[in-house]
């Protein structure tokens, strides 16, 4: 079994999503929603400076890379630790793919309908985590 690295591949969409805000800088609006309520009404505001509009994918790749580094700490002699590896990695990309489509909130400030697509992100990726944790049980 290959070695986990190609997990390192799950930090490209975090850090495209800032290259892509940083290349729109001046079409981000001075004022963009950061949290909605359940209806999918902004009841967070945030001010167009670089840590808010910056955080989520520079969160996004540190997770994917941490979770990397952890996947390759584990090893590969047996099929259960190659589960772990395998199912680390695949959340490393889940996780990346997150914050990437997250990280692009700023842009989409004014468009109705947009709330709708954290909440789905997230609960993909949370049925990931339920998916890779009931794999690893499975066998014990």
């Amino acid at each position: 079994m290959r070695k986990p690295w190609w997990g390192l591949a799950g930090i490209i969409p975090p850090l495209g999503a800032a290259l892509w805000l940083q290349f729109n800088w001046e079409f981000l609006p001075d004022r963009f929603p950061m949290h909605w309520t359940w209806s999918g009404r902004p009841d967070r505001w945030g001010e167009k400076t670089p840590i808010k509009v910056f955080f989520l994918p520079v969160l996004g790749a540190a997770l994917a890379l941490a979770l990397t580094a952890l996947a390759s700490r584990r090893g590969t002699e047996n099929a259960e630790t190659q589960a772990d590896v395998f199912w680390l990695t695949v959340f490393a990309w889940w996780i990346g793919l997150m914050f990437a489509i997250l990280s692009a909130q700023p842009l989409y400030a004014g468009e109705e309908g947009w709330w709708w697509l954290a909440p789905a992100v997230l609960v993909v990726s949370a049925l990931l985590a339920v998916t890779a944790w009931l794999q690893k049980w499975k066998g014990r």
